[in-house]
């Protein structure tokens, strides 16, 4: 044990001296959260709601159905979900639409209440911008409910025909207010656990995962380093073992980013105010996440014959994984293929992880993350080890 630390401690201080894992595993990670966090953090706020703010122009004012929309509108504004702005005609609406003073918009048409009694076709025309893709389909879909409002109201306005005695505008009337009755019985709403990083956290742990993979490498660049410097074979022929040589560089190679990515969370805490929960759990995934990389970096360098090229393959496979794995940008679950190939990744896992982690629970809650990064580590470690004893006879 005795060689082995004297081996890691010598390639440690090489390490400092060239100052290389301060700038990839502080600096640059550093600069690259705090900028995408400034950029894009906004997009990954999770405690405060989204309000859209909408227009509506009502042509057909005193029709009963019109007013039903502008009050079940009003209703939605009163419960905080969104805004509304109401506007004289369609030509002021569409241009608060146009210069970005309300999101999208509702066109109430003249005669719209006498076209729905009636049967004829009557539609709300739903004002959008069509850069903002997203607020119009909440704006589509708040129109499709009043829709089918107004259709379940007439199917109840039907059934009173039969008892004789309504007018078609009192039939929808008492249909709407049917409509509108609280029921018997309801679906309680239900609360789910925010398990989303906030814009500062996600954005550093990213970097630190993206640029921790160009780090941890070290210890088999060191052995190739040594070998083209013909100082591998005096190491080689002193009393210290192969095994234990290899062991120390793989110990280099976890100590490095661990310890790197560690001070990273240390300074980014208070410089970018990332929230890192449940400290020795998420040290846990650290390390595993940590083993994973250093597992895949080793097994892709091993195929090089010089230090270069492993740096070059490095740099690859650092780059590759952190753009696949959502380093930067979030990948999109389901069942697509991109979020798919993200879980071959330790960086998704990682992520995966620190966000079960803010939905609050322990160690059960990453205990998936966890088993996956660990055995990331485990089958690619003991890959590149063998390949490295290989690489020690030639």
């Amino acid at each position: 044990m005795r060689d082995i630390g004297w081996i890691v401690l010598k390639d440690l201080r090489q390490q400092v001296r060239d100052r290389t894992i301060f700038i990839f595993g502080l600096v640059a990670p550093l600069a690259i959260a705090a900028a995408l966090s400034l950029a894009f953090g906004s997009f990954l706020r999770t405690d405060e709601p989204v309000v859209f703010e909408f227009g509506v122009s009502n042509a057909d004012p005193g029709g009963s159905i019109s007013e039903a929309f502008s009050v079940a509108m009003a209703e939605l504004e009163t419960e905080g979900l969104i805004g509304i702005t109401f506007h004289r005609d369609r030509l002021s609406l569409d241009r608060a639409v146009e210069e970005g003073e309300v999101d999208a918009g509702f066109f109430i048409p003249h005669g719209f209440s006498q076209a729905t009694v009636a049967g004829w076709k009557a539609e709300v025309i739903v004002v959008a911008n069509p850069e903002a893709p997203v607020v119009a389909g909440v704006a589509a879909s708040i129109a499709q409910q009043f829709a089918l409002e107004v259709a379940s109201a007439s199917a109840a306005g039907a059934t009173l025909a039969l008892l004789g005695g309504f007018t078609p505008e009192q039939m929808v009337q008492a249909g709407l207010a049917a409509s509108q009755t609280n029921p018997p019985a309801r679906v309680a709403s239900l609360e789910a656990e925010v398990r989303q990083l906030d814009g500062p956290t996600y954005y550093s742990a990213g970097a630190a995962m993206f640029f921790m993979m160009f780090v941890v490498g070290v210890g088999l660049l060191s052995l190739l380093e040594e070998r083209k410097r013909h100082t591998l074979a005096r190491l080689l022929s002193s009393p210290v073992g192969p095994g234990r040589i290899l062991a120390a560089k793989f110990i280099l190679s976890i100590a490095v980013g661990v310890g790197s990515v560690g001070l990273f969370m240390l300074v980014s805490r208070f410089l970018l105010s990332a929230d890192w929960v449940n400290l020795p759990i998420t040290a846990l995934l650290v390390v595993a996440a940590v083993g994973a990389a250093a597992g895949i970096v080793s097994l892709v360098a091993g195929w090089a014959r010089t230090s270069e090229q492993a740096q070059n393959f490095q740099s690859v496979v650092a780059v590759a994984m952190g753009i696949l794995g959502g380093a930067f940008f979030p990948i999109s679950g389901g069942d697509s293929f991109l979020a798919t190939l993200s879980l071959a990744t330790p960086h998704a896992w990682f992520m995966r992880g620190l966000g079960d982690l803010t939905g609050g629970g322990g160690l059960g809650v990453v205990a998936l993350p966890l088993a996956v990064l660990a055995g990331m580590a485990a089958v690619t470690l003991t890959i590149s080890l063998l390949g490295a004893r290989r690489m020690l006879r030639s």
